[in-house]
């Protein structure tokens, strides 16, 4: 798509004449979206370990393969320095460059603020360098970036992380915005997106704010992406074209397919709703005091040469001291042996502390995860991980679905096993190095599981008096009167995703509403009717309990319509 932005003149001039340019190059970047392969790609580290640092060495890794970018960091980090006026600065330059006078006054005009938005002129100019242009646009920062971020090749990275430390550290400090962002595609995309599918992108990409940048005019094939965003950061203060409210999006955004639809004149319409990472696909950046991963051993290690090396076992938990220690040798501590020394960084992989993650339940067994799950708060792709009842070094995986033919929730739990590599697995065709990789696999993939796993179960159940669940009264939605008589009402209706019946109590008999329910919650059964839990902050007092479709059984027998017993 960008053979032919090429033969459009883009200027780095001030002069305001440019404006088609701009508008010309706007419209790239948000084409861009068209390059994402929409593929779950392993997650992006080693930028958190990355220094601050001024843009000169932050881009000065990039040269090899982006030789011109040199010539753009003085012209972007210009439009801010105030060591001595700008007129001071440029006098020097006028015997042969004449002109330069001329532009003074514009450069002056939009350069007279500090940054906004209390970003430094760095992180400000790292922003504005990513949005400018110049011939060949394959070689442009953004192109370069976004490219290398869809490879599948993740060491090709190394060389951008000063970068983006800049980058998404200055982008981090940006409020987020909770709106519907737009996107125009010359491309018909309806084939690539289905309804209900959980996609990613991998490279950062521009949106608006409006319709007004889509080309209405156009009547080849075209999709518009309408988007829910919850994360996106509006550039227009730090970009270099500020004619437009610019959206940009992280890299490795997650998204639900809402609908595709098609339109007249082929133009397709595809709504998306951005979601949260169960867990994060690029680690976050601003919190420096975040500790670092530990890092777990996949192999034995006795030592090769040195008395320096430090002996681990597999699965030995060790802490990483420094990584620039030798390039391919850390310096750590075996949190086993207590022992100092290094060790190879090819036979180590990073592992999370499972308990910061909201997903993991510790100390949980099988019963305790099927109770915690048909909470009715709960919905169809719950899920959680937890110890394995039979062995304790290994995991399982317990997911909320539900049966459409028998209109019953009910809980199936995978094992979660290791290879003698230490990667974790449910089917060995998909291996993973930690239980948040496979956690993100299953998030856009059933691959074999009997749904997604989209929702984390709440590890909170809160209690009232004798043991019965307080629930949360605003989740509850009443449809239809299905019985009444001189004490209760009882209607069918919906708590989160689930069909219930609550019963409502019409006389002021707390006492004995309250006793009854604490008998059903101690008569747990799958053959008799499930208590979910009770309202009683206000009035009036509920009992939210398991839906029967087919109501009484004694009705339903005699009504004929059961089978004979």
């Amino acid at each position: 798509m960008y053979e032919n932005i090429n033969n459009l003149e883009f200027s780095i001039n001030l002069n305001e004449n440019d404006s088609k340019e701009q508008k010309a190059y706007h419209i790239c970047r948000i084409k861009d979206i068209a390059e994402e392969s929409l593929e779950m790609l392993p997650p992006i580290s080693g930028i958190e370990d990355m220094s601050l640092v001024p843009l000169e060495d932050a881009v000065e890794p990039l040269i090899p393969f982006l030789p011109d970018i040199a010539y753009y960091v003085p012209l972007v980090k210009q439009r801010y320095m105030s060591l001595v006026p700008l007129e001071d600065a440029v006098e020097p330059l006028i015997p042969f460059l004449p002109d330069i006078a001329y532009y003074v006054p514009l450069v002056k005009q939009r350069c007279q603020r500090q940054p906004v938005d209390r970003l430094s002129n760095d992180e400000s100019a790292s922003i504005m360098i990513y949005t400018m242009g110049w011939k060949p646009v394959d070689q442009c920062l953004h192109v370069a970036l976004n490219r290398t971020l869809r490879s599948k090749e993740r060491n090709q990275l190394e060389p951008w992380f000063l970068y983006l430390k800049l980058f998404l550290t200055a982008l981090s400090r940006l409020p987020s915005i909770h709106q519907k962002i737009y996107c125009e595609i010359e491309f018909d995309l309806s084939e690539r997106y289905k309804t209900d599918e959980r996609i990613i992108w991998c490279g950062f990409n521009s949106c608006s704010i409006s319709t007004d940048v889509l080309q209405a005019e156009k009547q080849n094939a075209r999709t518009l992406l309408i988007i829910e965003c919850i994360s996106g950061k509006n550039i227009r203060q730090h970009s270099y074209f500020e004619s437009e409210d610019e959206i940009l999006l992280f890299p490795m955004t997650q998204f639900k397919v809402q609908s595709v639809s098609i339109h007249n004149n082929e133009v397709y319409s595809i709504k998306l709703q951005e979601i949260e990472p169960l867990s994060p696909l690029i680690y976050p950046i601003l919190d420096s005091h975040t500790a670092k991963p530990t890092y777990v051993a996949n192999y034995n290690f006795n030592g090769i040469v040195s008395k320096n090396e430090l002996p681990f076992r597999k699965y030995d938990k060790l802490k990483i001291i420094d990584k620039h220690s030798f390039k391919d040798w850390w310096s750590a501590k075996n949190l086993r042996t207590k022992q100092l020394g290094y060790v190879p960084a090819n036979h180590i992989s990073s592992i999370i502390d499972l308990t910061t993650c909201e997903w993991y339940f510790n100390e949980t067994n099988r019963h305790d995860a099927q109770r915690f799950l048909q909470q009715a708060h709960n919905g169809k792709e719950t899920f959680l991980i937890r110890p394995s009842d039979t062995n304790q070094s290994e995991e399982s995986l317990s997911i909320l679905d539900f049966n459409e033919d028998k209109q019953h929730f009910y809980v199936k739990h995978y094992r979660i096993r290791r290879t003698d590599q230490g990667l974790y697995y449910i089917s060995r065709k998909s291996t993973f190095p930690s239980l948040q990789d496979l956690v993100n696999h299953y998030q856009i993939k059933t691959d074999g599981l009997c749904c997604l796993l989209t929702y984390p179960c709440q590890k909170i159940e809160p209690i009232v008096h004798d043991g019965l669940s307080e629930l949360d009264r605003s989740k509850l939605s009443s449809i239809e009167l299905l019985s009444q008589d001189y004490y209760n009402e009882v209607y069918k209706g919906t708590y989160g995703q689930r069909n219930v019946a609550i019963k409502s109590m019409k006389m002021n008999d707390k006492n004995r509403f309250l006793h009854e329910a604490k008998i059903m919650k101690e008569l747990e059964h799958e053959n008799i009717i499930c208590l979910y839990g009770v309202c009683t902050l206000e009035e009036p007092i509920l009992i939210v309990m398991e839906f029967m479709k087919n109501g009484s059984l004694l009705n339903y027998l005699h009504d004929g319509r059961g089978p004979i017993v």
